[in-house]
């Protein structure tokens, strides 16, 4: 199952399952509360966690079915279940007895690797202090003037294109 940036594997279907369902609850909505909390999931037989550590996707190139997920460096410590912390482990994965073909697999890893990819980026920016607003007080009364009668132009000429009034003065 890949859920919440999450690549868990189960023995059988039942496993990944509650023991208890909500009623009114969907098989989907209960694997997805299952995966949430999933190191904590006696039931789970093994886990990488994409959100940690950064990771690729690639294929056996002998193999129609076989492809493996690698850190792109190491795996970050309890990104895993491997037992024995190997933090290079790269991950032998099978679709042979999948409804799901290789590529299929492929791809839906290589997007959940990109949105992880993406949420870190976001925490690092956040962390950082970089921002994407700023002020520049460095312009002078002159420079001022111009930019407003250049953003009234722009203005003008964008109305008019649509078709709107535009005042006299504001040309």
């Amino acid at each position: 199952i890949m859920a919440e940036c999450k690549l868990i594997w189960w023995r059988d279907l039942e496993s990944c399952l509650p023991r208890e369902r909500p009623r009114g609850a969907s098989v989907d909505d209960d694997i997805m509360a299952e995966c949430i909390e999933v190191e904590k999931n006696p039931r789970c037989k093994g886990m990488v966690n994409l959100n940690m550590s950064r990771a690729r996707v690639f294929p056996d190139v002998g193999s129609d079915t076989l492809f493996y997920l690698a850190p792109m460096d190491t795996w970050a410590e309890g990104s895993t279940s491997d037992k024995n912390q190997d933090p290079r482990r790269v991950y032998t994965l099978d679709a042979t007895d999948s409804e799901h073909s290789r590529d299929e697999w492929m791809d839906a890893i290589q997007r959940h690797i990109d949105k992880a990819d993406m949420k870190r980026a976001r925490k690092s920016t956040a962390k950082s202090g970089i921002s994407e607003y700023w002020e520049d007080d460095t312009m002078d009364e002159e420079q001022q003037k111009a930019l407003a009668r250049l953003t009234a132009k722009i203005e003008s000429r964008r109305a008019a294109q649509m078709g709107s009034y535009v005042p006299r003065d504001a040309r």
